[in-house]
Order: structure tokens, then C-alpha cells, then sequence
């Protein structure tokens, strides 16, 4: 039998681009792939734009990226169950390509957590340092909480099901990635990387990334802090152990 994918893609209000990017992975993605939109706090026609191109949609009236990612989930749950789930930005940034590599690596059967280092091509230098040495920092943040390195916290992963299930992850809003990459680490999983070329965003607004200095500032802490939760977490476990 083949492997089934599924395709996690949360969405906040992104009608002006979200149509457009499941149209593009729909026609690059092979036929054993399946899309779960999660939409979280949406105001806007993402719910009908969505349902129009037949994906499964799970909802939540809460804002929170992870949010968006568990209620996807849970409904594509409900359906199938996938050997792995891949995450896709809704924003036009992520290339379906990079999915079809990921899912290549996958089936050699070495890694169960892959995911991609962004590089930012088609920006200036200066936006691309903005971007790139943040992630760098809360890397070596990862590194002194969970003894890997990691270059990015960059929201193209691909994560197999049962260790999704093992991470049990709790991080709702903003430490959605970082828990992941932690929790891998605490399990002693193996992660692939590799790099992906990430264009600007099609349409809507910034919601980590091009945002005032404050709010980035504001949501690096925040980064922190649920790393932090998490590797209080792994210390609890391995005492209990």
C-alpha cells in the first residue's frame, strides 16, 4: 500500500492567497496526498474558498498557529490515518517541490522529522539578515536546551505519525515549532534539514516576520519562554523515568 500524506496547512484570514496556494498543491502534489486546512480565528471567506476545492477543514474560533495545526489535524484524523503529516504555510511562500522532496526523504526510511532551512533569495540583504539571525539565535537557544543545533524554527516540516503522537505536544500559539524541534531532541529522534528557498508572501498581512521591531521582540520572548516549558518538561520526564 502506499503511504498516505497528509497536508497541514493553518490559516488565519488568508482568502486573498489561500485559494490560489491549494490550487498550486493540488496540482503538484501525487494522488496519495490529502490537504487539511485549520482555520483559526478567520473573519474572512477562508472557510468558503476552502470548502469550494474539497480539503478537509477543521476550525477554531482561537487564534494560535499550533491551534490551527492540532484542529487540521483532528479533522483529517477522522478521515484517514496518514503515515505522516507535512506542514505548509497558507501564505504562498512554501513550494509544493520542496513537499515532494520530503517526501522522498521520508521513504528512505532513515528520518522520521524533516524539515526545511529557509533561505531568502528573493529579499535584500538587509531584510534577509533581519530574518536569518533571529532564527540563528533561538538555534543556539535550541542547542543549550536540547543538545541540537537547528538553523531555522521554519514551519516546513515533516513530522511521521507516531512520532507526532509521541511528542504530545501543548504549545498553542507561538511555540508551536520550536516545542516540536525540543520534544525530537528529548526523544533522541534524528532530524533532517534541508535548504528551501522561501518567497515573500503572495498576499495578507505578517504575522512573525515583517512586523514592527516590539512585536517581533514580543514574540522571540515568547518563542523562549515555550522553549524553556519544554525542556522543563523533558527534565520531568526523565526524572520520572
Amino acid at each position: 500500500m502506499p503511504e498516505t500524506y497528509a497536508i497541514i496547512i493553518p490559516v488565519q484570514n488568508e482568502a486573498a492567497v489561500i485559494g490560489s496556494t491549494i490550487d498550486k498543491l493540488q496540482s503538484h502534489l501525487p494522488h496519495n496526498c490529502i490537504i487539511g486546512v485549520g482555520l483559526n480565528a478567520c473573519t474572512d471567506e477562508s472557510r468558503h474558498i476552502c470548502a469550494k476545492r474539497g480539503v478537509i477543514i477543521g476550525e477554531t474560533r482561537h487564534s494560535g498557529y499550533g491551534r490551527g495545526c492540532k484542529v487540521a489535524i483532528e479533522a483529517v484524523d477522522q478521515v484517514c490515518v496518514p503515515t505522516a503529516y507535512l506542514f505548509f504555510a497558507g501564505d504562498g511562500a512554501n513550494d509544493p517541490n520542496d513537499l515532494i522532496k520530503m517526501m522522498d526523504y521520508f521513504e528512505l526510511g532513515d528520518y522520521r522529522f524533516i524539515m526545511g532551512i529557509r533561505q531568502y533569495v528573493h529579499e535584500n540583504i538587509f531584510e534577509r539578515l533581519k530574518r536569518t539571525l533571529p532564527n540563528r539565535g533561538l538555534g543556539l537557544y535550541c542547542r543549550l536546551l536540547g543538545g541540537q543545533l537547528f538553523k531555522d524554527l521554519g514551519p516546513l516540516r515533516l513530522i511521521e505519525r507516531n512520532l507526532f503522537r509521541q511528542m504530545k505536544l501543548r504549545e498553542e500559539v507561538w511555540g508551536w515549532t520550536i516545542e516540536a524541534q525540543l520534544r525530537a531532541a528529548q526523544l533522541n529522534e534524528d532530524i533532517l534539514a534541508f535548504s528551501i528557498r522561501e518567497k515573500p508572501r503572495l498576499a495578507g498581512f505578517q504575522k512573525v516576520s515583517g512586523v514592527s521591531a516590539w512585536r517581533s521582540a514580543m514574540i522571540g520572548l515568547k518563542i523562549i519562554q515555550a522553549g524553556w516549558r519544554c525542556k522543563k518538561r523533558g527534565l520531568i520526564e526523565k526524572a520520572g523515568n
